[in-house]
């Protein structure tokens, strides 16, 4: 399995570290999408060469066990190093202030991506790719009664509830026509794999015509927003990471479509108006051209940092 490559690692270390200046002795970061541990690795290894903290303390959440279990692995080679405290907690970053009271961070990361492995071989139906069951829960849990998942979506809602959440959450021309093919084939059998949806979208609504992207593409982004709540669970992890965040703490977040980056801009600049912080690329960081040939994955990643620079009114 490869590995998942972080995304701007040395930008976001730059910004959240390097040009900060502060006289803690001790440095706590927090990382809201543990994965595999990719910007994790990269935050210690940077932090012990600068020398300057005495301790390191590094919180990291994620739902998904399996990337946790991948992830604590990597991170062995610091089990021996005094120096450095790791703590891995599996939980919704919505939950923040809930998941690990008392402690307040100097830097907070969202990387709102998904990771390598949930694309290639997580079995949960997140790509188009592969015929996987539909699921597209980032738990790896069992789903309990009552909670959703794209087979629910996909083969229970009704055709305006689906249009709706193409178009809301992936701004998908097509909607109308794809919803309604996808209800016309569920009332002849259940769609139950992701390389079915696929196959439906791109033979019988686009009869194969090739675009730019995949024409599921948009589809499968859709319905994995409405499966995890995502737009409103960031509207939640961002108000908890600023409450968790020391007087001149630093948040990042890196969103890979409009509708996330929107959410961010939007709070940043209402804290900046309130007094809270300020903004400290007004503009979106986005990954060099050095960068997308390495990892084509990082093509669409946008960069934004907020500065807390005094409390909540």
């Amino acid at each position: 399995m490869v590995r998942h490559i972080p995304v701007l690692a040395e930008e976001i270390f730059e910004q959240l570290v390097i040009k900060k200046v502060d006289n803690f002795e001790n440095y706590y970061h927090l990382d809201c999408n543990f994965g595999d541990g990719g910007h994790v690795e990269y935050f210690i290894d940077n932090l012990i060469k600068l020398e300057r903290y005495k301790n390191i303390f590094i919180y990291a959440l994620d739902l998904d066990e399996e990337a946790i279990a991948r992830g604590k692995d990597f991170l062995k080679k610091y089990t021996d190093n005094k120096k450095v405290s790791i703590h891995i907690i599996q939980g919704n970053f919505a939950n923040i202030t809930d998941l690990i009271p008392n402690i307040k961070f100097n830097s907070v990361l969202f990387d709102l991506g998904l990771s390598t492995y949930q694309l290639s071989g997580a079995g949960r139906g997140f790509s188009f790719k592969f015929d996987e069951k539909l699921d597209m829960r980032f738990s790896t849990l069992p789903a309990t009664e009552g909670e959703l998942t794209a087979y629910d979506i996909i083969n229970f809602w009704s055709i305006d509830n689906i249009c709706l959440i193409l178009r809301q959450y992936a701004d998908e021309k097509s909607a109308w026509r794809i919803a309604n093919k996808i209800a016309e084939v569920r009332e002849i059998k259940k769609i139950e794999t992701s390389g079915e949806l696929a196959d439906i979208i791109e033979h019988q609504v686009f009869k194969g015509k090739k675009g730019k992207i995949h024409p599921a593409t948009k589809t499968f982004q859709a319905i994995r927003i409405a499966v995890n709540a995502e737009l409103q669970v960031l509207d939640h992890g961002l108000h908890g990471a600023l409450e968790v965040l020391v007087k001149g703490g630093r948040i990042a977040v890196i969103s890979y479509h409009s509708l996330e980056d929107s959410i961010v801009k939007y709070y940043f600049k209402k804290l900046e108006t309130e007094g809270i912080g300020s903004r400290l690329n007004k503009k979106i960081i986005i990954p060099s051209d050095i960068e997308i040939k390495n990892n084509p994955k990082s093509r669409s990643a946008k960069l934004r940092i907020f500065k807390k620079e005094k409390n909540e009114k």
